[in-house]
């Protein structure tokens, strides 16, 4: 958790945004460091899609759906979280 929200503060700098990160963070397990940042990347897209500049908690959730509804591939698990699946 702590190394994620390290991450995601990281990705962060600079972006308008009004967000939890404490929240991004406990809801991106099982993303690396790339898929942080892409994740990150993807919620600011999401924002400019709502033509707004403030990149908002909604705007990592409806990314973070796509991802667990498998529209996207951005998770990497290690070979004991893939034997839990």
């Amino acid at each position: 958790f702590k190394d994620r929200l390290k991450i995601l503060e990281i990705y962060m700098k600079g972006k308008n945004n009004n967000i939890d990160l404490n929240k991004i963070a406990k809801a991106s397990v099982g993303f690396s460091g790339a898929g942080l940042e892409t994740l990150v990347n993807e919620a600011a897209i999401n924002a400019l899609r709502r033509n707004s500049s403030l990149v908002e908690e909604r705007d990592f959730y409806a990314v973070l759906n796509k991802v667990l509804l498998g529209k996207k591939k951005i998770l990497s698990f290690n070979d004991e979280e893939k034997g839990i699946q």
